[in-house]
């Protein structure tokens, strides 16, 4: 799996066991809270593998306009 953040285009790379959602949802949260300083923004495509997005959908709770 390869994450690139928006802005900065700082690339994370990981390797999954296999595609399936709930373990994908998991690698993905494990790389982003090791990394949290770096990366702020990720967009992910529509591919079965990430049907458990909403879990990955987190930010910082005070400030007004995220999703978190």
């Amino acid at each position: 799996m390869i994450l690139v953040e928006r802005v900065t285009r700082y690339t994370i790379i990981c390797k999954l066991k296999n595609f399936k959602a709930k373990d994908t949802a998991n690698a993905v949260i494990k790389v982003l809270k090791a990394h949290k300083a770096r990366v702020h923004t990720i967009t992910m495509d529509n591919g079965k593998e990430f049907y458990q997005h909403i879990r990955i959908a987190f930010a910082a709770p005070t400030i007004l306009g995220r999703k978190g």
